[in-house]
């Protein structure tokens, strides 16, 4: 009885009711390298555990550190940018 369920709802496309159809095409920190530059400086606005977000020229991105944790408010300097990717260190 159960293995004719599953058959017939097979057939029937049942299933597609359930399946996600939406497509996500966007990025984190798209187009970010027109935007940024190594050695820019800007703020942390979450804490930087080891990823957070920053703001740089009133844009925030996420960043990443070297493993080190900053808090809330820390001035960031942008230390490289690869892979749609932001490392930050503390400002010294």
């Amino acid at each position: 009885m159960s293995i004719a369920i599953v058959v017939v709802s097979f057939k029937a496309d049942m299933w597609s009711k359930f399946a996600l159809k939406d497509v996500n095409h966007s990025r984190v920190n798209d187009n970010l390298k027109s935007k940024l530059q190594e050695g820019e400086i800007g703020q942390a606005l979450s804490a930087l555990r080891p990823s957070g977000t920053a703001i740089f020229n009133d844009l925030h991105f996420e960043v990443h550190t070297n493993g080190e944790f900053l808090n809330a408010g820390t001035p960031v300097i942008i230390s490289r940018i690869y892979h749609h990717k932001i490392i930050v260190r503390p400002v010294s």
